[in-house]
């Protein structure tokens, strides 16, 4: 996959300025960004923010109002969904529940025309790749869910298309099967080098199945990244709260005399970062529990989540902030119990605009004297 990353001569996608409005309303704005060949692209954001729309411009399922949509280094901004050679895996399979797996997956084939001999060796093909063999002659109806998904990705491998688009995929799978699906994309991506482009409201399949991350907030792109880069360097508190589960904690504070101070936290040794008001961004598994009167300050805890290997502890500070630390192992505290926490590390914490928003990038530390 790498490989093919690197060599390639031409993005696979690229969207330049690209527009979206219907009538008044802005869908999407501005955007631009390229995808190489090979790679795996997720885009993620809260509902309405225009993860679907965006996906139906590059399929050509929508046109666009302004900018460019390029494949393989040709305009396709005015090209139809069928000129695009692209593939659309949905949430619903689309499946013809009176035709076969092998017949639904060699559909778009006999629709095109192709050479039976052909026909059988792509889609024997694909069935390898997705571990349909047994289930080739079987009805839609006879599959579980997690194997309908997989059909509907056969359907789409044996087009052998230039970009693959899943559109939320495995939003209709329990837990379990939607783990389990989640590990079989990520090893057919390794297998097929192909690039695939991927929408998801969900930031864990997000952030472990691609190599980048869109993330887009009311039509607009946030920021663009590896998975490491989203989670340790985010580029405002939009991205800060929406990478991580559970999510970052935020307090209202100021910086002052490099010390961090707020209606119940105090943190000391700030000198990287500049003097004034500052929102406090530190993540769940960035905080600890700390002896009785010691550590940055003290939460009332509300309730303790128990999930096996650690315990989330949901608390407040004395002036509503809610706060979220997680501990490994079983804890037990009573609603209302008073405890200390701590940071495991400055290098842990992240400060905000409280106007914009953005993060507030620290200095580098002066180096320490000998």
């Amino acid at each position: 996959m790498e490989s093919a990353i690197l060599t390639s001569k031409y993005p696979a996608l690229e969207l330049k300025n690209v527009e979206k409005r219907f009538d008044s309303f802005v869908a999407l704005q501005g955007l631009s960004f390229s995808v190489p060949q090979g790679a795996f692209v997720a885009i993620v954001g809260p509902s309405g923010c225009g993860k679907s729309t965006l996906l139906r411009l590059i399929a050509g399922l929508e046109a666009t109002t302004d900018g460019e949509i390029w494949l393989d280094s040709e305009d396709v901004t005015e090209a139809s969904a069928g000129e695009r050679g692209l593939a659309m895996v949905f949430q619903s399979y689309a499946l013809y529940p009176h035709k076969t797996v092998r017949e639904n997956m060699a559909f778009s084939l006999k629709i095109a025309k192709r050479p039976k001999a052909e026909i059988e060796s792509r889609v024997a093909e694909a069935a390898r790749a997705l571990q349909l063999e047994a289930l080739l002659d079987r009805l839609p109806k006879q599959l579980s869910g997690g194997q309908r998904q997989r059909v509907a990705i056969g359907r789409a491998i044996v087009r052998k298309p230039k970009v693959f688009l899943f559109d939320e995929p495995l939003s209709n799978l329990d837990a379990a099967l939607r783990a389990e699906t989640r590990v079989e994309l990520a090893e057919l991506h390794q297998r097929l080098a192909a690039t695939m482009i991927y929408v998801t409201h969900d930031q864990v399949e997000a952030m472990t199945l691609a190599d980048q991350i869109i993330i887009l907030n009311a039509g607009e792109i946030q920021q663009m990244g590896t998975p490491k880069e989203l989670y340790s360097e985010p580029k405002n508190a939009f991205v800060a709260g929406f990478i991580g589960s559970p999510k970052m904690n935020f307090v209202s504070g100021a910086i002052r005399d490099a010390t961090f101070e707020s209606a119940d936290l105090s943190i000391s040794g700030l000198g990287q970062f500049a003097s004034g008001a500052s929102t406090l961004g530190v993540r769940p598994e960035s905080l600890m529990l700390a002896e009785k009167d010691k550590g940055i300050g003290q939460i009332e805890v509300s309730i303790v989540e128990y999930l096996g290997d650690e315990s989330v502890i949901h608390g407040r500070l004395g002036d509503g902030t809610p706060i979220i630390l997680r501990e490994k192992g079983s804890v037990e505290f009573n609603t209302g119990d008073r405890v200390s926490i701590d940071i495991e590390s400055i290098d842990a914490l992240h400060f905000f605009s409280p106007e914009s928003g953005e993060r507030i990038v620290p200095s580098p530390k002066s180096p320490s004297r000998g």
